[in-house]
């Protein structure tokens, strides 16, 4: 990789800095837009500002009532997006005192980007669901199957559009939404990166295997994929749109 100039080393340090700083959900997601199209505008497929980041892995936790396999669907998805991969543990506690805990591993270029993402798209199909519920659900339809169906069609769609982004960055048919120009080839940094991860992970016996999941309700899993389908996810490589805001 040629060595970068010493502004665009700057402005991207100051802007992994603001991805980083959570007092300000949105302005984080924006710098992290512009972060990651600059790291991709510039095949930065080793990952380097200044010396190449350490594989790390960084956990958060979810409560009982976000504890269903759409929610581990979409961290895994949205993990992958950001050159990450996550894992689950088992649940520990009981009843409303349920929680689980999610590690996040990848380097730290991505890795903090990562964990707000997936936050956000998992708050936003845990609280659209609940609206979708008193908005759209016919009647005669119970709720808590329509809001169950909503979160695992949204989730299950989620996941699969994050494949589907990830398999056109390493094709390098994804655009920079900025520039207009097509983004690299990245299919070399996805799989240093797993590689990289794997390795990392070896000693823990971490697993991060696929999950089934069931939509019993027709109507909750039609207006589930539908939702699935406004959410901002090309924030790993070209753009960051928080769940939150979707047009």
């Amino acid at each position: 990789m040629n060595e970068l100039p010493a502004k665009i080393k700057r402005r991207m340090a100051a802007l992994q800095a603001m991805a980083a700083d959570t007092s300000s959900e949105q302005e984080a997601m924006a710098a992290a837009r512009r972060l990651h199209a600059l790291l991709a505008e510039y095949n930065m497929s080793e990952f380097k500002l200044d010396d190449e980041p350490e594989i790390e892995k960084e956990s958060f936790e979810v409560g009982h009532d976000r504890l269903g396999i759409w929610a581990g669907r979409i961290a895994m998805g949205i993990a992958e997006l950001y050159f990450c991969k996550v894992y689950q543990m088992p649940t520990v506690g009981k009843g409303k005192n349920r929680t689980r805990r999610f590690f996040v591993t990848g380097n730290s270029n991505y890795r903090t980007s990562a964990m707000i993402m997936i936050n956000s798209v998992i708050d936003a199909v845990y609280h659209e669901s609940k609206h979708s519920s008193m908005t759209e659900r016919p009647k005669g339809v119970d709720g808590w199957s329509y809001i169950c169906s909503f979160r695992n069609a949204a989730g299950l769609r989620i996941q699969l559009r994050c494949e589907e982004l990830v398999a056109q960055a390493r094709k390098g048919e994804l655009l920079n939404e900025e520039t207009g120009t097509n983004l690299p080839v990245l299919a070399s940094a996805y799989d240093k990166a797993f590689t990289d991860i794997d390795a990392f992970n070896a000693h823990l016996k971490l697993r991060s295997g696929g999950q089934k999941s069931a939509a019993a309700d027709p109507f909750g899993a039609v207006n589930g994929r539908a939702f699935g389908d406004k959410v901002g996810l090309r924030s790993g490589i070209g753009k960051t749109t928080s769940a939150r805001l979707l047009a």
